[in-house]
């Protein structure tokens, strides 16, 4: 037998041996951050004893620096690499402010990887701004809200209703006694409801409440004397007992102003419409809200007493309820910036599709009640007083539902303010910086405002090379400071309409040529990256 040739001997091994190296190489790649304690923007109640970095293989230290807020090096660190972990220990408890840890490491397969991650100890994060989507801090905040809702326009529209509509002596007793039970839980539910707020644009966990970092930060919005003027509202009406008949009426009213002093319909313009158009709608809404009991109990009446407190509500509630309606169909015209298509394409416009949804059921049920069963009820008729008995727990649960929709409207910027941001994306920035960046079929104008040290808005316009705006999914923005000690920073953008993507939170603590990248992620296939290089002064 012939010996066989060397290179059909040879080449099997070389071709498995080849294959094994494949294999091995494919299967290495950049380490990959798992942990970091403190995550990135986190806002932390006191200062950590150390800081710590997990990667999913062992890695080489090649950098860790420490930097405040102010971008200047917190020296006399103490640094342990431990493998795939690498622990920061500062020399002292860190003071309040904001935070980078810089980090820039080698994997296994001799790349290096590097990132800044961002914190804050009783402050924001570099970065972080409120408004971002909604996290699970941001759904105890709106329940918070609701129950501030529940509350403090109950005991308002209580007050009201006893004022407008002439009651009997007890059951005028009882609503004013209900009245001042929901006013003490209304204090607890402002309480609760800064604490959720100050969690939620802070970052911080729940344990956080026990600390005054997040009663401080939720106090430095507006959230703070908006709550301060509901409170005392709260209080006169609480004291009913003890002050002037007056006070609980005033109260009513400091409750119902008090919410023009915050969120989207407070700022919007112009506040001379707004301000007090919120104010009314508020109070009628309350007055409708703490209807529903009272006419309940009146059904335990003599029909002809319960049928004269009907008619009374009647009366009242005609002229309040169309006043509610003009006053939000005012605010609605103003958030919607007067184009009602903008109610079924944007968040804004589907929540407040569903609260008018829910207002239609109350009117109905509104009708039902007065040309329908109110009649009846006069007449002595047994079925008709339990159908109104019914229909009155209906209103009342649709009233708990409009309430909690109302709630949740923070969660979506209104088209007005979408439309300003449009605007100052696609206009010059006279006051800001401008560049250029280029990607695969698509051109990204970027401007970052103001264009110096300290916080910035990155405005990024996006066309095709037609000039046709890119619609995209997702967005993110990245910058750093290579020759500063400073690694990338991320932050989330949001894309308010086609072509413009938005970062507020840029913060670059320090003059230099930072660099800058938007990642727009187009579809499932396709992301587009631009990089420019900036000079800020």
């Amino acid at each position: 037998m012939r010996p066989e040739p060397l290179r059909r001997r040879v080449v099997p091994w070389l071709a498995g041996l080849l294959a094994v190296f494949l294999t091995v190489e494919a299967a290495q790649a950049h380490a990959v951050l798992v942990e970091s304690r403190p995550e990135d923007g986190a806002s932390l109640a006191s200062a950590p004893a150390e800081l710590l970095l997990r990667f999913n293989e062992p890695v080489s230290l090649l950098a860790v620096r420490l930097l405040d807020g102010a971008g200047e090096e917190v020296t006399g660190i103490e640094v342990e690499a431990r493998g795939e972990t690498i622990l920061v220990r500062p020399p002292s408890a860190l003071p309040w402010g904001g935070y980078y840890l810089s980090y820039r490491v080698a994997s296994s397969d001799a790349h290096a990887v590097g990132a800044a991650l961002r914190f804050g100890i009783g402050v924001l994060a570099p970065g972080s701004v409120a408004g971002e989507p909604a996290s699970s801090a941001t759904w105890v905040t709106a329940g918070a809200r609701w129950l501030v809702y529940l509350t403090a326009l109950g005991s308002a529209g209580l007050v009201l209703f006893v004022a407008l509509v002439p009651l009997p002596t007890p059951l005028a007793a009882r609503a004013e006694r209900l009245a001042a039970g929901l006013a003490l839980a209304g204090l607890a539910a402002l309480a609760l409801r800064l604490g959720a707020l100050g969690l939620e644009l802070a970052g911080l966990p729940p344990g956080a409440l026990l600390s005054a970092v997040p009663w401080g930060t939720a106090m430095r919005t507006t959230a703070g004397p908006a709550s301060a003027a509901a409170a005392v509202g709260l209080l006169l009406i609480a004291g009913r007992r003890r002050l002037p008949a007056w006070s609980v009426i005033v109260g009513a009213v400091a409750v119902g102003a008090s919410f023009g002093l915050t969120g989207h319909a407070a700022s919007a313009e112009p506040r001379w419409l707004t301000v007090p158009a919120l104010g009314f709608h508020v109070l009628a809404a309350a007055f409708w809200l703490g209807s529903f009991l009272p006419l309940r109990w009146s059904l335990d009446l003599a029909p002809q007493t319960a049928a004269l407190v009907l008619r009374r509500f009647s009366a009242v509630a005609t002229a309040v309820v169309a006043g509610l309606i003009l006053a939000g169909v005012a605010l609605a015209w103003v958030q919607l910036d007067g184009e009602v298509g903008a109610s079924w394409r944007t968040a804004y416009g589907w929540r407040l599709l569903a609260k008018l949804a829910l207002v239609a059921g109350l009117l109905a049920l509104a009708a039902l009640n007065r040309y329908l069963l109110t009649p009846g009820v006069a007449e002595g008729r047994r079925r008709t007083r339990h159908a109104l008995r019914f229909s009155l727990a209906a209103d009342l649960a649709l009233g708990l539902g409009v309430l909690a929709v109302t709630a949740t409207f923070p969660f979506s910027p209104p088209p007005r303010a979408l439309a300003s941001l449009e605007s100052q994306a696609g206009s010059a920035a006279s006051d800001g910086l401008v560049v250029v960046a280029s990607a695969p079929e698509a051109q990204a104008t970027l401007t970052l405002l103001p264009g110096r040290p300290g916080a910035n808005r990155l405005q990024a316009w996006i066309t095709d090379p037609g000039g046709v705006p890119l619609t995209a999914r997702e967005a993110e923005v990245a910058w750093s400071l290579p020759t500063g000690g400073i690694e990338r920073v991320r932050v989330a953008a949001t894309l308010p309409a086609p072509g413009v993507a938005v970062a507020d939170g840029v913060v670059l603590p320090r003059a230099g040529r930072w660099s800058l990248r938007l990642d727009l992620l187009i579809d499932d296939f396709t992301k587009l990256t631009f990089e420019a290089e900036i000079d800020v002064r």
